[in-house]
């Protein structure tokens, strides 16, 4: 969380914007990567909500407009039994 203080000198920050890769998963570190991505999607609106406070679900479901899918806990068992 931010906290107020009374040093008023000026400072620097930065942040890094990192986009998911969107091509063909044509290697197994690929493929893991590709399924790393529900985690790390659902990691990122957890903690939005937890600085914001705004509702996840919302924010799921915005995430979900741009493309980062959460894909159900059964589609991920299927996927890891070869079923899907």
């Amino acid at each position: 969380m931010f906290q107020d203080t009374s040093n008023r000198e000026n400072f620097q920050g930065r942040y890094v914007l990192q986009h998911p890769f969107t091509g063909e998963a044509k290697c197994s570190a690929a493929r893991q990567y590709k399924q790393s991505l529900n985690r790390r999607f659902e990691n990122e609106a957890q903690t939005l909500a937890k600085l914001t406070n705004w509702n996840v679900q919302e924010i799921r479901q915005k995430m979900k407009l741009k493309g980062q899918v959460t894909t159900s806990w059964w589609l991920r068992v299927l996927s890891w039994v070869g079923l899907s």
